[in-house]
């Protein structure tokens, strides 16, 4: 974590999600990493992906690969959840119980296959997923700007339309009518 961290992974952070113990954890969009803060630590590390690294590739720690992951937000679970948007992904970070690097695993989507479609795990395409949150139940909740639209992801990983007509517009009404 030097100097070239700093400026290539801190300038433009993402949406950022705050664990239990109050450590800051940030999607990096232009360094294609995510990253952790502790508090009291002067210096955040890499928990995934490489610096600069583009590309997508499931696996642990740096051997894991972003294309411009924006926003992350953790689970009930304790799993923290990144919207890779440039791969039209949403993917999940969990840690080994005995310690050691996240292991990053694509939960929605085909990278490079960015479109819209309702389904089940990689059946389910997104369009451009921007921002994720999680419910209480474990529901997890996506904007996707590729689709102009609103999305639901079950905890068994079904992908739902929650809101948004797939055209962007700025148009009030129930759900596949709203646009955005």
């Amino acid at each position: 974590g030097g100097p070239i961290f700093r400026s290539r992974a801190a300038a433009g952070l993402g949406r950022i999600a705050v664990d239990a113990e109050g450590t800051i954890f940030a999607a990096a969009p232009r360094a294609q990493v995510i990253i952790a803060l502790k508090p009291g630590r002067a210096l955040p590390r890499i928990v995934a992906g490489a610096l600069g690294q583009v590309g997508h590739q499931d696996g642990r720690g740096d051997a894991a690969r972003f294309r411009r992951p924006t926003s992350v937000a953790f689970g009930p679970d304790g799993a923290l959840w990144v919207a890779d948007t440039n791969n039209a992904c949403v993917r999940r970070l969990t840690w080994p119980v005995a310690g050691g690097p996240a292991r990053v695993e694509t939960v929605v989507g085909q990278p490079g296959e960015a479109f819209y479609r309702n389904g089940r795990g990689a059946f389910a395409r997104v369009g451009r997923p921007t921002s994720v949150a999680a419910g209480p139940d474990g529901t997890l909740y996506l904007t996707d700007a590729g689709s102009a639209r609103v999305r639901r992801i079950t905890p068994q990983g079904s992908v739902f339309l929650v809101a948004g007509a797939g055209t962007p517009g700025s148009v009030d009404g129930p759900g596949p009518l709203a646009r955005f």
